[in-house]
């Protein structure tokens, strides 16, 4: 094993909510805020091999995540496949004085499987998934009720927030004429609000993520260099859809910091240019050569 990869660490929180966490994910939408040791928490760090593949996009679709964890005690094995499990992965180096969150989701499947001499736990979790799931409302409102009422509404019985940064869009303050009736699973009544505003939605990481359509989210570009981090060159692929341009593919060493929606500044050779994060995939072992960050963005 190299000295870069011992040096690898991939922390993995696992958190029983119990009414405390519960409430406060209610009030606040905060996946990533109560993650703290406590007898609800176990927390799965090196020696331990931990690997790991983590799918995100920009769809309302959860992201999801698969970890397998080399070898825990039996105890810990039973415990921690029970659900309702709440799941945040960590990752960084050694010599990191914090670790950097990659995911936060539900627990949707959990087993243990026997593999030669070991023993290797597997999660499957969902980003934001048991309110995607099983969140309904079922709810009437009167005529000239403001757009911002109804997703409050909504995104409060999912159990999450509007960004702070899209909270007073002017298009919110738009009032329903005939009223309106929100009747059935959220996440749909959240697309049948948001869409014809021109606007989609995502759960990253445990937050809601708005974003007007082909616009970036708010922050600084993040710089992918040829000669930093980058593996092998950027290629363009085929377009999603005819007529639209094509997506730009390129890999780096592991980048946690990078979000779907979030721009990157890509300098190689060859292309040069910024571009919106419209998919992304985390592959990384804490024993093998995984440790990668593949992007698809689509150019701004």
């Amino acid at each position: 094993m190299s000295n870069a990869q011992y040096k690898r660490v991939a922390a993995v929180w696992l958190v029983k909510p119990d009414n405390v966490v519960q409430s406060f994910l209610n009030d606040t939408g905060l996946f990533g805020s109560f993650f703290k040791p406590g007898p609800n928490a176990t927390i799965v760090r090196n020696p331990f091999r931990v690997q790991f593949k983590i799918e995100k996009n920009l769809g309302k679709e959860p992201n999801k995540a698969e970890v397998v964890i080399t070898n825990l005690a039996s105890t810990t094995r039973a415990d921690i496949e029970k659900k309702p499990l709440l799941v945040r992965i960590e990752t960084g180096y050694e010599t990191d004085d914090n670790l950097e969150q990659i995911f936060v989701g539900d627990l949707r499947k959990g087993f243990t499987m026997r593999n030669g001499t070991d023993w290797e736990t597997k999660l499957l979790m969902g980003d934001g998934d048991r309110g995607f799931r099983f969140a309904d409302l079922s709810r009437s409102y009167i005529p000239g009720t403001k757009v911002k009422q109804v997703l409050d509404d909504i995104t409060g019985a999912i159990g999450l927030k509007l960004p702070p940064g899209i909270q007073n869009a002017l298009e919110f303050e738009k009032q329903y004429a005939g009223g309106y009736v929100a009747h059935g699973s959220a996440e749909q009544e959240l697309t049948n609000v948001l869409a014809p505003l021109g606007m989609s939605w995502s759960i990253q990481d445990g937050q809601l993520q708005v974003l007007r359509e082909k616009q970036p989210a708010p922050g600084e570009a993040h710089l992918i260099e040829q000669d930093n981090g980058m593996i092998g060159s950027p290629e363009f692929g085929d377009p999603t859809k005819p007529g639209q341009p094509p997506i730009l593919k390129v890999a780096v060493q592991l980048r946690p910091l990078i979000k779907c929606g979030a721009t990157i500044k890509v300098q190689a050779r060859d292309i040069q240019g910024l571009f919106r994060v419209e998919k992304l995939t985390h592959v990384g072992d804490t024993r093998g050569k995984d440790w990668k960050t593949e992007i698809e963005g689509r150019p701004l």
